[in-house]
């Protein structure tokens, strides 16, 4: 069985950004994440949608807690990355097919 998360965000900078996201690497890799992917909007380059894949609940679910932690919504990482928090919408999701 896989779970997914689901982030959809936007960014001031893709390439700022996607800098940030791949210096974290190891980090997803220790987190439990098997497979990620990132995807930009056709219309609009600086929003980000990036897909995170399980193979264990726990460590989905608490990855995604992170989202709504002071630590995470204050961290340096997503200041310097551009995030835009108010535009952030994550969902997570058991993999059927």
């Amino acid at each position: 069985m896989t779970y997914t998360l689901i982030a959809r965000h936007e960014v001031k900078d893709f390439d700022t950004w996607k800098q940030g996201f791949d210096a974290r690497a190891e980090y997803l890799i220790t987190a439990g994440v098997i497979a990620s992917s990132v995807h930009r909007d056709l219309d609009d380059p600086n929003m980000v949608t990036v897909q995170h894949q399980f193979t264990d609940l726990g460590a989905a679910k608490a990855f995604m807690a992170r989202f709504d932690s002071d630590e995470f919504r204050n961290s340096d990482v997503l200041k310097k990355a551009g995030v835009n928090l108010e535009t952030m919408v994550a969902m997570g999701m058991e993999d059927v097919e």
